[in-house]
């Protein structure tokens, strides 16, 4: 509908004001003839003639039309008076081919709605389908032992099958006693201070910047590479501190279903859900889920071939003093490979300083990378870094909430080898 607008002989502020434009926009109009206000004297002159000209351009913008076929359409009102035959015909044409092409638009529109509305469905019924329920694998039982004096455990109360257990206690003579619950096995260590949380919602992955997200891809795109070339059958491939950020998880069905699986966090709630997504998939895979606040974990000495630390010495680092390359020692074989990523921040940085009072209960020490390689080299592991690039800006949440803009925050892909001397 024409908005109706009264008076003539308006200066530019007055005519603008009148439609609700900017100024910039009238003269925007002038500028490529779509308007053509009197100028003989020092200021421009809007006239009637204007008006019905500005009323058809926000017309037919709302139609959808272009400057160019506005500029057409304006350029045959002026040239005839609108009652010709050869007039009417152009004009015809041009509102035919325009509603012909919003009719293709709105056909291609419903075509597009119609396969999102296939994606809604498969989403739906992903999120509808019935679990592929599992446990503690029952080949990975004997990895198991009791943290305070390293015995093999006893299974009492057992509900199991042919390849799981799904509920019971695993008992041990000193006294010590770890508890299966839906198929998780829970010490009963659990993390009570105020710095840390579930990530329940996976809102650090929703939460990071672009330019990060690309480098954590490009450490994603080596790793399986490298894991695709090992012969993982049998071998035990170890991946802690899930709450932050879990590469396991995210890649389970491009990762050798032989292994077992083993994924820890300080949070049973993490690992209850990282379990029920998991048999959402329904993978054949054999996934050993522990949840414990300690670095004495129940499992054998010398029991991990391949240890996953994709960011996990960070995390590790926000929340206990000593290195994560130290306390998992203890659990990987001689010639185990260590892969991941690697965050890094400048030495004596604010960044650094933030960290540190924002995590009180550990150093941070592994958010610098010479004190986390010397850590690797001390234990045995010669690190091959390859630095990826660097951040200057990052989403302000999670410990990324420290990083002060401008401070180089260093991604690093990195690969060794424990060969303890």
């Amino acid at each position: 509908m024409d908005k109706q607008i009264g008076g003539c002989n308006m200066k530019i502020g007055e005519f603008a004001k009148q439609f609700g434009v900017p100024k910039d926009t009238v003269r925007f109009y002038i500028k490529n003839n779509l308007l053509i206000p009197n100028d003989q004297g020092a200021q421009y002159e809007f006239t009637d003639r204007e008006v019905q000209a500005m009323q058809t351009i926000l017309k037919m913008k709302a139609q959808r039309f272009t400057l160019e076929e506005i500029g057409r359409y304006l350029m045959l009102r002026r040239v005839s008076v609108m009652v010709e035959p050869e007039s009417l015909k152009l004009a015809s044409d041009l509102l035919t081919g325009k509603r012909q092409a919003l009719q293709k638009e709105i056909e291609e529109l419903n075509d597009i709605c119609k396969s999102i509305d296939a994606d809604l469905l498969s989403l739906s019924n992903i999120s509808d389908a019935p679990r592929k329920k599992t446990g503690v694998p029952l080949k990975a039982f004997s990895l198991l032992v009791c943290p305070r004096c390293g015995a093999p455990l006893q299974m009492g109360g057992a509900a199991l099958d042919q390849r799981y257990i799904y509920s019971g206690e695993l008992l041990c003579d000193c006294g010590f006693q770890i508890l299966i619950e839906n198929g998780i096995v829970k010490t009963g260590n659990l993390y009570t201070t105020p710095y840390d949380r579930p990530d329940l919602q996976r809102g650090f992955y929703q939460k990071i910047s672009r330019e990060f997200s690309a480098y954590t891809q490009r450490s994603t795109n080596y790793l399986i590479h490298a894991l695709s070339g090992m012969d993982l059958k049998d071998k035990v491939v170890f991946e802690g501190h899930c709450n932050g950020f879990c590469f396991i998880y995210n890649h389970l069905k491009k990762l050798e279903p032989g292994a077992i699986y083993i994924l820890t966090d300080k949070y049973p709630e993490m690992m209850e859900m990282y379990k029920a997504n998991i048999e959402r998939m329904g993978l054949d895979l054999d996934i050993l889920y522990i949840a414990d606040n300690s670095t004495h974990l129940p499992l054998r000495p010398q029991c991990i071939d391949v240890m996953i630390d994709f960011l996990t010495s960070n995390e590790h680092s926000l929340y206990f003093k000593t290195p994560y390359s130290q306390d998992i020692k203890p659990f990987l074989k001689p010639g185990a490979s260590i892969m991941g990523q690697n965050l890094s921040y400048p030495e004596n940085s604010a960044t650094i300083r933030a960290l540190r009072k924002k995590y009180p209960e550990g150093d941070c020490s592994a958010y610098l990378f010479r004190c986390w390689n010397a850590d690797y080299k001390r234990m045995g592991v010669q690190v091959e870094a390859k630095l990826l690039g660097t951040v200057k800006t990052t989403e302000k949440s999670y410990f990324f909430e420290c990083h002060k803009d401008g401070e180089e925050l260093c991604v690093r892909y990195f690969t060794g080898k424990y060969l303890p001397a």
